[in-house]
């Protein structure tokens, strides 16, 4: 999936679950892809959503404020402007709990777990732990080198 200058999304692959039916999304401005459904997020804040929605992952209409999107293959992570991580889809492995989380300026999804690094460096993780992937509990001073350009708006700054 691909997010052209103009706001407008273009798809290839599989789509069998119609997650490549993007062609009449406008105003976006962050998109991503899980396991057979795409998201995409609107100028407003708002959340877009096509393909597979058996865990309901495509059901984004409560999602709003969201300056940027992330899926795991079954959920979708939508990062508000607040720092709050907001989830849809799939959360048999509790991947969509983290309504604790806070200040967060990332977030991403796994097939059944979900990672979240806050302003202050510290690295989050929920969900299926089995081989290990949740194991970030003594991470610290994670995020973007010092200098770097953070791409979105989580430094403080309001939509």
């Amino acid at each position: 999936v691909g997010l052209r200058q103009d706001g407008t999304v273009v798809a290839v692959g599989d789509n069998d679950m119609g997650a490549c039916n993007v062609d009449g999304w406008r105003d976006i401005v962050a998109i991503a892809a899980g396991n057979g459904f795409t998201v995409g997020v609107r100028q407003d804040g708002t959340v877009v959503a096509v393909g597979d929605n058996t865990y309901h992952e495509c059901d984004v209409s409560v999602l709003k404020d969201v300056a940027m999107v992330s899926t795991g293959d079954f959920h979708v992570l939508a990062l508000g402007y607040n720092g709050r991580l907001l989830t849809a889809g799939d959360n048999d492995w509790r991947q969509g709990e983290v309504a604790l989380w806070k200040n967060l300026i990332s977030a991403a999804g796994g097939v059944h777990h979900t990672i979240g690094v806050s302003q202050d460096g510290t690295a989050y993780a929920v969900g299926d732990n089995k081989n290990g992937q949740c194991d970030v509990w003594g991470w610290s001073d994670m995020g973007l080198p010092a200098g770097a350009i953070k791409s979105m708006v989580f430094a403080g700054l309001e939509k």
